[in-house]
């Protein structure tokens, strides 16, 4: 079975997602966030586990960056809609929320 078949057929990650947050490290230790990033981060953590979030990270070189956040495939457009609607009230903007799958590499 090809390795992208086998990650798409389990229903956990293959791989252990860490009990502690790298977040803070990031927001803490190096001072690269911001606001912006800070809520949506928070609000994916709000999501939990329950509600299919198994993690969510800054990612990139941060001031204004974006974050990535890991989830169930089944509850996508669930969190998607809470972390978009959470963003609004929190902010008061609208949200760019893109969704990606893991696929094999080229060639």
């Amino acid at each position: 079975m090809p390795r992208i078949a086998l990650l798409n057929s389990v229903r956990r990650p293959p791989f252990r997602v860490a009990d502690r947050p790298l977040y803070p490290s990031l927001k803490e230790d190096y001072a690269v966030s911001c606001a912006e990033l800070d809520t949506v981060v928070e609000s994916a953590q709000r999501v939990g586990r329950s509600g299919g979030v198994f993690g969510c990270r800054m990612t990139g070189g941060g001031f204004g960056g974006c974050a990535v956040a890991l989830i169930e495939a089944a509850a996508q457009q669930a969190i998607v809609y809470e972390i978009a609607a959470d963003y609004l009230r929190r902010t008061g903007l609208e949200a760019t929320l893109f969704v990606s799958r893991a696929a094999a590499a080229p060639g």
